[in-house]
């Protein structure tokens, strides 16, 4: 973070400002009780204006730090989704991508309170506790060895507290993540859930998972708020045998009135940044776990080649007998150039969208051939780039019909026309427009509909090598003959592979991959 150093460094200076301008009320009362004038209707005045000026720089604080705070988190939230995005599909799917965005939030929340908050805290109140210190040994030693053990007791005892809530932590957050991941994959269908005449069952199911997240949650509070009531109780016990101590002192003649204004002050002032700085270790514990979570998507990078492709003009696959998981491949030599539709057909379970993935490198294989080089040699994003893959369930998000024929796409007016004259979409076109509003998953759009927009997002695309994975399978045989014909229409210069059992398909195409 030392890019960040100018702006702590600044931010550190009006808070110290604005905080010891705080200190400087009592101090000077103090030190007028003891002067020939005492207090003035001037000296009360100064006062005044130095606790405006105290509230002007807490306010100036408060706009540099937001305003720094959003750039901040705007960085990170996609320095980390990039992190996302480049991992391993394998363990994308391991943690689930719910799971993985609802932890890149959390460690987005846990950087912006440890650098934006308490770093700054942490030397701030650092700096005002010696103050106070200083000033307690210089008008009680008593008092003195009292907020030091005070201070003492705090930041040690939480710093033990912390050390075993950064253990536990790991597993909150765990069992929250994969707890509220199975609930999603219970309740994300809304047709479905909505036709059930009873929640009774749904809840059932979701019953281990509930009690995952909340026993979890249960277990960690517990422990943590038992050790920090037990401080707290010990802080009480301090700042009241403190203020009986000034009390009985002011009573014996020991102390003057000027003495109870100072601590009135001084010791709700100490609490408060003695409190603040041991906040700063729960920021740190958080701060710790989400760093760890940040490391273990550095770790699951995809491997990356260097050769550099413009277009493929060949596709050569080259396996042997070979096993994938539960999945047995009979051997598989075959080249396609452009212009070919190939059918990739077998019963179910065969492999077939196995196969196909290796061609996007979702995972690696020396036994795919572009151009005649090794696919695992090829760089990602050139591959990715030539070799769209349309699973048979593409996203629909909540937007315009603009959004979602663009999503993941760069925007041109004129490809937008070139959508809007599409044969495929000319149903859609009927009743809306580019601006109509899209609601949620498609909810507004029938399942052609969606389809038929994954489509189109996809064949306007530069690519030259398409996979289309079962993507007429649950839909009418109207709407698959106006995909079919589209693909048709523009497969001359394409390598195109279609996952599927459609005896319309296989009028299409002219190669086959059979699996068994």
């Amino acid at each position: 973070m030392k890019r960040y150093r100018s702006f702590i460094f600044i931010t550190v200076i009006i808070v110290m400002l604005s905080t010891l301008s705080t200190l400087v009320s009592p101090v000077m009362v103090q030190v007028w009780s003891r002067s020939e004038g005492g207090l003035s209707a001037s000296r009360i005045a100064m006062l005044c204006g130095i606790l405006l000026i105290s509230g002007l720089l807490e306010i100036l604080c408060f706009w540099l730090r937001e305003h720094f705070a959003k750039n901040f988190n705007i960085a990170n939230c996609k320095a980390f989704l990039g992190l996302f995005w480049g991992m391993e599909y394998d363990k994308i799917n391991e943690a689930g991508s719910l799971s993985l965005t609802a932890k890149i939030r959390q460690a987005v929340n846990d950087f912006y309170m440890y650098y934006v908050n308490g770093k700054i805290n942490l030397i701030v109140s650092t700096i005002i506790l010696g103050v106070i210190l200083c000033l307690a040994f210089f008008y009680n030693n008593l008092i003195f060895w009292i907020l030091l053990s005070l201070a003492l007791v705090n930041i040690l005892g939480y710093k033990a507290l912390n050390k075993e809530l950064l253990v536990r932590s790991k597993k909150l957050q765990e069992d929250t993540s994969s707890g509220w991941q199975e609930i999603n994959q219970i309740i994300s269908n809304t047709d479905y859930i909505k036709q059930l005449h009873t929640e009774k069952y749904l809840f059932e199911q979701m019953e281990p998972s509930i009690q995952k997240i909340y026993t979890s949650m249960k277990n960690i509070n517990l422990f943590a708020q038992t050790v920090s009531h037990s401080i707290m109780v010990f802080n009480n016990l301090c700042e009241t045998f403190i203020m009986m101590f000034l009390v009985f002192r002011f009573f014996q003649n020991s102390e003057n009135a000027y003495s109870l204004v100072l601590y009135t002050v001084l010791l709700p002032l100490f609490s408060a940044h003695l409190n603040k700085v041991v906040n700063v270790n729960l920021d740190k514990r958080n701060l710790l776990v989400s760093k760890d979570f940040i490391h273990e998507m550095e770790q699951s990078r995809e491997r990356c080649g260097k050769e550099q492709i413009r277009e493929i003009s060949k596709i050569r696959f080259d396996f042997p007998e070979w096993e994938n998981g539960f999945v047995h491949f009979q051997p598989i030599e075959e080249e396609f150039t452009k212009g070919d539709i190939v059918q990739v057909k077998g019963k179910s379970g065969c492999g077939k969208s196995t196969l196909m993935k290796f061609l996007p490198q979702f995972w690696k294989t020396h036994h795919i051939q572009l151009n005649g080089c090794s696919l695992e040699e090829i760089d990602l994003q050139a591959c990715r780039r030539l070799v769209n893959y349309v699973p048979q369930q593409s996203p629909i998000i909540k937007g315009t019909l603009r959004d979602n024929l663009f999503l993941g796409c760069p925007y041109s007016s004129q490809a937008e026309q070139q959508m809007a004259a599409c044969p495929v979409l000319e149903s859609i076109f009927r009743s809306k427009n580019m601006d109509s509003q899209i609601t949620e998953n498609g909810g507004n759009l029938s399942g052609g509909e969606r389809q038929k927009i994954a489509f189109a997002r996809e064949i306007f695309s530069e690519a030259d090598v398409f996979i289309f994975d079962e993507i007429t399978s649950n839909i009418d045989i109207e709407t698959a003959r106006e995909i079919y014909q589209a693909i048709q229409n523009f497969h001359n210069d394409k390598i195109i592979f279609i996952i599927s059992h459609d005896s319309i398909a296989e009028t299409i195409c002219n190669r086959q991959i059979i699996l068994s």
